[in-house]
């Protein structure tokens, strides 16, 4: 696993990192996955999971685990990550309901 500065994500969140478009190409090319939308809303980008917060709680106490596990490439709309840089280098944050798929 990459090094991440020791950031450690929040309740109901997974810290990631951005897949380069090699990557990509490769985990697209060999899928019918489909990251590319009509409006640049819509797009998908595809990440490596670092690090997963812990189990967001809801307001009727209910506990929501993570769908994704350290190592998982997940895809998410591009818009629902938010971005952090640390010591020169791009990590996001995105929220556990905003993943809409994990790579297998």
């Amino acid at each position: 696993m990459v090094k991440t500065h020791k950031l450690r994500p929040g309740p109901g969140c997974v810290l990631v990192e951005e897949l380069d478009i090699k990557e990509q190409n490769k985990i697209i090319s060999g899928s019918s996955l489909e990251v590319s939308g009509a409006n640049p809303h819509d797009q998908l980008k595809l990440s490596r999971v670092l690090a997963v917060g812990p189990p967001k709680l809801t307001d009727s106490g209910f506990e929501i685990e993570s769908p994704a596990a350290e190592g998982d490439i997940i895809a998410y709309q591009s818009l629902s990550a938010h971005k952090l840089r640390v010591g020169g280098k791009q990590y996001l944050l995105v929220e556990f309901e905003h993943i809409k798929a994990k790579v297998e």
